[in-house]
């Protein structure tokens, strides 16, 4: 296999990445969710929310880069055309919430003067931002609501992969998995 993107199938850096993200954000948004209630019984689980975020900065700068320096595989040409428009518009919001997420909950620590502690060796605070109970709330709210459109999406997209695979037999998703094609 490759480690460069093809016209039919996806290299394996940009399968690492993916898995290795999606995996990632779903136990951050599992996390998120339940991260008062698990505080109770773990008391670095906002640590380590924090740090994984910062984490996921970086390894999403490294696939927005990869992503803009390789082609993408090219969708069946039985997928109709508002199908591949929708795709690719997808994708893109796909990245900005996922960088909005990771943002707007640096700001809202940050803000709340309760910087990222990086697995407990040193202080992460975003630069530029002040102590701030407005932009805390921003960062908070912003952070919430885009939370469940991320989650929308990511079903969204997981629906999609799977009636490509199960109804359309089409192998959309075989090029991404990482034993496919």
């Amino acid at each position: 296999m490759s480690i460069y993107n093809t016209k039919i199938s996806y290299g394996s850096v940009s399968k690492l990445l993916h898995w290795t993200i999606s995996i990632a954000l779903i136990f951050m948004i599992v996390i998120g969710f339940y991260l008062k209630e698990l505080s109770r019984f773990y008391t670095n689980i906002g640590m380590l929310h924090k740090s994984i975020g910062l984490i996921l900065l970086a390894a999403m700068l490294v696939r927005f880069l990869w992503r803009c320096q390789n082609m993408s595989p090219v969708l069946p040409a039985s997928v109709p055309r508002w199908q591949v428009r929708t795709s690719n518009f997808t994708h893109y919001v796909l990245y900005f919430l996922v960088f909005t997420m990771i943002f707007s909950g640096w700001v809202m620590s940050s803000a709340a003067g309760k910087a990222p502690n990086f697995f407990g060796m040193f202080l992460a605070p975003m630069p530029y931002i002040p102590l701030s109970t407005s932009l805390k709330i921003f960062g908070r709210n912003v952070h919430y609501y885009f939370g469940w459109i991320l989650v929308a999406l990511i079903t969204l997209h997981i629906l999609a992969a799977f009636k490509h695979h199960f109804i359309n037999k089409d192998g959309v998703l075989r090029r991404m998995l990482p034993f496919g094609n």
